[in-house]
């Protein structure tokens, strides 16, 4: 019985050192320093104009600057004037329309409403 606990036990090693091997390797070859690092959610107020850039929103980074996002793609129910969102955002290479002085165009992602 103990001549088999042996074996086994070196079998078991050695095909657990193998998968780690290979998951380390699908991370490096297949991630970007972008998808690696932790996405944070940010909060911002949806503003509706009637001159200018017709939607946008004034968005806020966790270290307090302020931007202005185009969104691509924001849902009506969220399109309301002072309306608080949090959400995530990815930069987009669409552009930005002439007569909207916004600071990027993006795509949103898990937005969701804010209480007041």
């Amino acid at each position: 019985m103990k001549l088999l606990i042996l074996p086994v036990s070196i079998c078991f090693m050695i095909l657990s050192c193998g998968t780690s091997k290979q998951i380390e390797a699908e991370v490096s070859e297949t991630d970007t320093v972008s998808d690696v690092v932790e996405k944070t959610r940010i909060v911002g107020t949806v503003r509706v104009t009637d001159i200018g850039c017709k939607l946008y929103i004034d968005a806020s980074e966790n270290d307090g600057s302020t931007f202005k996002i185009y969104p691509e793609n924001l849902d009506e129910m969220f399109q309301k004037e002072g309306m608080h969102l949090k959400f995530y955002y990815d930069k987009s290479e669409t552009a930005i329309p002439d007569d909207c002085n916004a600071d990027m165009c993006a795509t949103l992602s898990d937005v969701t409403p804010l209480r007041n």
